[in-house]
């Protein structure tokens, strides 16, 4: 078992991560365990290379075409995901000091929901 620590952000660093989660996060997990994604185009591959930098642990996928399966077309995506042991002890801390109502509503929610739910 690996225990991963926060990392130590800056604040920009903090700031950035909390905006990418508004802008194209999802809080939500498989009913067995929470997740943390972040799913965009393929030309944000530079956004993906900085999480890995910043917060090493997370899972990286992709590039994945630009159909799903249900014939919807949504570009070809990269797909970060933070789960287990990483969401608990570096993304929980970082998003529960960080990620406050004023920034999204929406967002804030999901994350408190989900955090009820997987009992985190």
């Amino acid at each position: 078992m690996t225990l991963h620590r926060v990392p130590d952000l800056s604040d920009f660093d903090a700031g950035f991560f909390v905006g990418v989660l508004v802008g194209d996060g999802c809080f939500g997990g498989d009913k067995r365990r929470a997740s943390v994604t972040i799913r965009m185009h393929i030309n944000h591959r530079n956004v993906f290379d900085w999480l890995m930098d910043r917060l090493p642990g997370g899972e990286f996928y992709g590039p994945y075409g630009p159909y799903r399966g249900d014939g919807v077309h949504r570009g070809a995506q990269y797909v970060w995901l933070a789960r287990g042991h990483f969401l608990r002890e570096t993304v929980v801390p970082i998003l529960d000091r960080h990620l406050k109502e004023e920034h999204s509503e929406r967002a804030y929610f999901r994350y408190l929901g989900m955090k009820r739910r997987y009992g985190l």
